[in-house]
């Protein structure tokens, strides 16, 4: 299993890269956006997952090219996304996803995929992988990012895989909520240790963040950089991470919204399952 991991040159060249570029027909620009899709595929190719009979979901798809690329290999993809009124006309592309055979578009709220909000909500325990790319860094706050990646985990089957991606900095003062919200260092180590609290396998974390001249360039608005690996954004700079979940067990636990409420229901369910 990859390591829960930020975007750095060398894995631009590394052998499972340059395949999936090769697959997927990338550019040679070095852009976060292609190591994410490459990462993710390999990370779920690795895992015997890409393969039929397998069923995956895909949050925050839009009209991304994986869901038409799992599709092609596995046995069922669910694609959603939360989209505005009218969206047939103005995401027309995530409209097409559900003319592929083996691919169903749904509305889903990211934020509660259990359907609570009132939108379409994910089967619990059906699928065999999920994965999102920089989709949950968007559910409006930092607490909303990481209870989102733990509630994804019900959607899983036991040893089922989540492999997904999200803004990660080094620096202090980017946004906690909005539009689009940042993961710090201590963000990561605190949404790992809830994952493993409920009892999750996490991927260890490699904290390297590039050591090579690429790694050390910031492409700045307007973003047209040929090295795209870590931006500009609010005066200080970003790049991705991706984590890498496998659930264990077939237990679901739906986190409440609100983070005092959550943390003390999700203790509770640790020190009741250690000591057993």
């Amino acid at each position: 299993m990859f390591s829960t991991c930020m975007t750095t040159m060398r894995d631009f060249e590394s052998e499972w890269y340059l395949k999936w570029k090769s697959h997927l027909e990338f550019s040679d620009r070095i852009h976060r956006k292609f190591w994410e899709i490459a990462i993710v595929s390999e990370t779920l190719e690795s895992q015997g997952k890409l393969c039929r009979g397998m069923k995956g979901v895909g949050f925050g798809v839009g009209s991304e090219s994986l869901a038409i690329t799992f599709a092609d290999r596995v046995e069922r993809i669910l694609a959603t996304d939360l989209l505005p009124d009218g969206w047939q006309e103005t995401h027309h592309g995530f409209f097409m996803l559900g003319q592929h055979p083996r691919i169903e578009n749904r509305i889903v709220d990211m934020n509660w995929i259990n359907g609570e909000s009132g939108k379409g909500a994910v089967e619990a325990g059906e699928y065999d992988f999920s994965w999102s790319v920089c989709s949950m860094d968007h559910c409006g706050k930092v607490w909303w990012t990481k209870r989102f990646l733990l509630n994804q985990m019900n959607c899983l089957r036991h040893g089922g895989v989540g492999v997904h991606t999200a803004e990660y900095t080094i620096n202090v003062g980017m946004p906690r909520d909005g539009t689009t919200v940042w993961l710090t260092r201590d963000d990561v180590v605190d949404v790992v240790q809830l994952l493993t609290w409920l009892g999750h396998d996490v991927a260890p974390i490699d904290w390297f963040i590039g050591d090579r001249f690429e790694d050390h360039g910031i492409d700045c608005f307007p973003y047209n950089g040929n090295c795209h690996i870590k931006t500009e954004a609010h005066g200080r700079w970003g790049t991705c991470i991706c984590f890498c979940v496998r659930k264990n067990g077939a237990e679901k636990f739906w986190v409440p919204i609100d983070e005092t409420e959550a943390r003390a229901a999700i203790a509770k369910y640790h020190l009741s399952h250690s000591q057993a």
